[in-house]
């Protein structure tokens, strides 16, 4: 969606991402039967949603992401029978957009935010075991770092929904208290977190690369030294 001459290719692929998200709510787009597919409505929108991709200078994953929060949109309106006609009514396009462009800018945010929780973390952690650093215990009668660090803002639900040390150090507290566990935030809370920040494939190589072998979302970090002992 960089040029700037839209081609039967770029609407194609915009149609099939249109299709793709439809089918996601249940409804399935298509040309009317024996008419040629370029002279009809549903290829006009599509032509149109293709042309504010180019000015609004949308990558492929950015334009895929517009167009599943416009079909929410339009689904909770109960207009997708309209077929991609639901997308241009009124000032959905407006709506999706300003929502696209502030979702965006939270995932910044939130992304700074790891970047300098990360760093504070990998200082206190230094060469040790992370898991075993995070369960210790400056005094038998005191909470963890891990809670300690929690309840002074170190670390946040974020980064302890993404980071795997902070998951293994987690489960292993529940078998030891379940009361100190408790103050950390519920595990389906943090499922919730993590997946919506990684809804989006371009945070999910950011946390890959910040977080590293911590990364909850990197493959390569099952049989890692993250592993409880």
């Amino acid at each position: 969606m960089k040029t700037l001459d839209i081609t039967d290719d770029n609407i194609m692929t915009v149609w099939n991402w249109c299709l793709s998200a439809y089918l996601h709510h249940g409804r399935k787009l298509r040309f009317p039967k024996g008419t040629d597919p370029q002279k009809t409505y549903q290829w006009r929108y599509a032509k149109s949603l293709t042309k504010k991709f180019i000015e609004w200078e949308f990558s492929d994953e950015t334009a895929q992401k517009f167009i599943s929060i416009a079909v929410d949109h339009a689904d909770s309106q109960n207009k997708l029978n309209k077929g991609l006609a639901a997308l241009h009514q009124d000032n959905l396009l407006k709506i999706c957009y300003d929502t696209l462009m502030n979702d965006k800018k939270k995932c910044k945010q939130s992304f700074s935010s790891l970047e300098q929780i990360k760093i504070w973390f990998d200082n206190e952690i230094g060469n040790k075991d992370p898991v075993k650093m995070l369960l210790k215990r400056k005094d038998p009668d005191m909470f963890c770092n891990l809670t300690l660090w929690y309840q002074s803002f170190q670390l946040s639900p974020l980064f302890l929904s993404l980071s795997r040390a902070c998951g293994q150090a987690s489960v292993s507290l529940s078998k030891v208290d379940e009361c100190e566990r408790s103050i950390l935030p519920d595990p389906s809370k943090l499922y919730l977190i993590r997946t919506k920040f990684l809804n989006d494939q371009t945070n999910i190589k950011l946390a890959n690369k910040l977080l590293g072998e911590d990364s909850v979302c990197n493959k390569t970090t099952r049989n890692n030294k993250y592993r409880t002992r």
